[in-house]
């Protein structure tokens, strides 16, 4: 609900401003550029089945520096760290990491505010899941890491507010990625252990995908 109450919102306001004459917001060769995002979310849920209630907590932080190697073509490297956790009465889960990565995007104008890009990212992700159950008579213990190597495709807007400031929107994306995991169980009466390598492909497209940030020409 967020996301499509967003959407419009940016859209009216690319609309209602490009008839205005500002011609100086198109990059250059040699500028650079810091950009990044932020979320926060903290909600509870009731369970209805379980009459129990669920505290959720989500946190990312993902900045990004570039440099344009001509007016059109940038590179740069980002870092995102991110953080899930659930708890409720008897179980707490949680999934937290981090990501490094460079990219290359190439930029066309559309207006003089207004411009579409497509990003090429390459990205190294390493995440950590944790599930703890605790019941009068049983106790459930489940943890996992990941190494993921990824290679993605994403394409987005940008929408200069100012000379040095913009808005920019990511919608979707083609991946494809390669990894290994390691799990393990414990219970009261038994360990398990597992590792196996994967590689997955996928595209998504969908509203869910649709990330929104800030960027800062210096």
């Amino acid at each position: 609900m967020k996301t499509l109450f967003l959407l419009p919102i940016l859209i009216l306001t690319i609309l209602s401003s490009r008839a205005q004459d500002d011609t100086s917001n198109l990059f250059n060769k040699g500028d650079f550029f810091i950009s990044g995002t932020v979320s926060y979310r903290n909600a509870t849920k009731e369970d209805l089945s379980s009459n129990s209630e669920f505290n959720n907590e989500y946190v990312t932080l993902s900045p990004e520096l570039g440099y344009f190697v001509n007016n059109n073509l940038a590179v740069g490297s980002r870092a995102s760290l991110f953080s899930n956790k659930n708890e409720s009465e008897n179980s707490i889960s949680r999934i937290e990491g981090y990501t490094l990565g460079v990219f290359g995007r190439y930029h066309f104008d559309l207006s003089n505010r207004l411009l579409l890009f497509t990003e090429l990212n390459l990205n190294y992700t390493r995440t950590e899941n944790g599930y703890l159950f605790s019941g009068d008579d049983f106790t459930n213990r489940t943890d996992s890491v990941s190494n993921e190597y990824a290679a993605e495709i994403i394409p987005g807007i940008m929408f200069f507010l100012s000379k040095n400031f913009a808005l920019t929107s990511r919608l979707g994306s083609i991946k494809y990625s390669i990894g290994d995991s390691y799990d393990s169980s414990v219970t009261d009466t038994s360990y398990n252990f597992s590792d196996q390598d994967f590689d997955s492909f996928s595209a998504n497209f969908n509203l869910n995908n649709l990330h929104f940030g800030i960027l800062y020409r210096i």
